[in-house]
């Protein structure tokens, strides 16, 4: 089952099928990077959404009323503006951590 933006992947829901892993929330992956030894310096959370306009394209490629156009955009460049008008994601956000990983010395970093 492919969803428009959700799509399912290996028992479970995904927002985009090429991510390795998901996490569950912004703990979740400090916890990973911590255990890897890194020091974190900061951490910035935002919020998922994506253009209302692609989703109304996507559900009529997908009901049949359009076929898939890499150049419809393009075309129709008025368009662009509607694409500022954009839907929440809801229960997913995009994590950033800066990181570095401690030298082998004491007293460094890399």
């Amino acid at each position: 089952m492919v969803g428009t933006y959700i799509y399912f992947k290996e028992g479970a829901f995904r927002l985009d099928p090429t991510h390795v892993r998901e996490y569950s929330s912004e703990q979740k992956f400090i916890d990973v990077i911590a255990g890897e030894e890194f020091e974190i310096m900061n951490v910035e959370t935002h919020p998922v959404s994506f253009p209302l306009l692609d989703l109304i394209v996507r559900l009529s490629i997908k009901i049949g009323l359009a076929e898939p156009d890499v150049g419809f955009y393009q075309r129709h460049r008025n368009l662009s503006k509607l694409r500022e008008l954009r839907l929440p994601v809801i229960g997913y956000e995009i994590v950033e951590a800066l990181v570095r990983k401690p030298c082998e010395q004491a007293s460094c970093f890399c």
